[in-house]
């Protein structure tokens, strides 16, 4: 699997079972407010809507089976973000926009403004 990939979670199989679960599983927790909503959208899912397939030795989706999981996707999440291609491109992003910032507020005068942003642009440089 490529350096980065989302569906392999260290310490879990990946067979094609697995992998589509976590698949369903990111998205859902995606498009979760919270980890609760998550984990309700996901035990709906496998008991109300029969959506969603546990992988052959998943024992449930109640909380103590469940959490290790979601931890791991949460945590492969932030190697990702945090990978140096991600902050890059999230440096330069910020440095543009910290200069077009810093120009509408010398034109508009709202200095404070630009400030805001020089610790954003520190921050993801580290």
């Amino acid at each position: 699997m490529p350096a980065g990939d989302v569906y392999h979670l260290t310490g879990y199989s990946n067979d094609q079972t697995f992998r589509n679960f976590v698949k369903q599983l990111l998205l859902i927790m995606l498009t979760a407010e919270i980890r609760e909503t998550a984990r309700r959208a996901i035990h709906s899912a496998e008991h109300l809507e029969k959506s969603l397939e546990l992988p052959p030795g998943f024992p449930s989706t109640k909380k103590p089976d469940f959490d290790p999981v979601m931890d791991a996707i949460i945590n492969l999440l932030l190697q990702v973000l945090y990978s140096a291609p991600v902050r890059s491109l999230f440096a330069s992003v910020l440095q543009w926009l910290h200069a077009f910032l810093s120009v509408v507020s010398s034109l508009l005068s709202f200095q404070h403004i630009s400030f805001a942003f020089d610790g954003c642009v520190t921050m993801i440089k580290a």
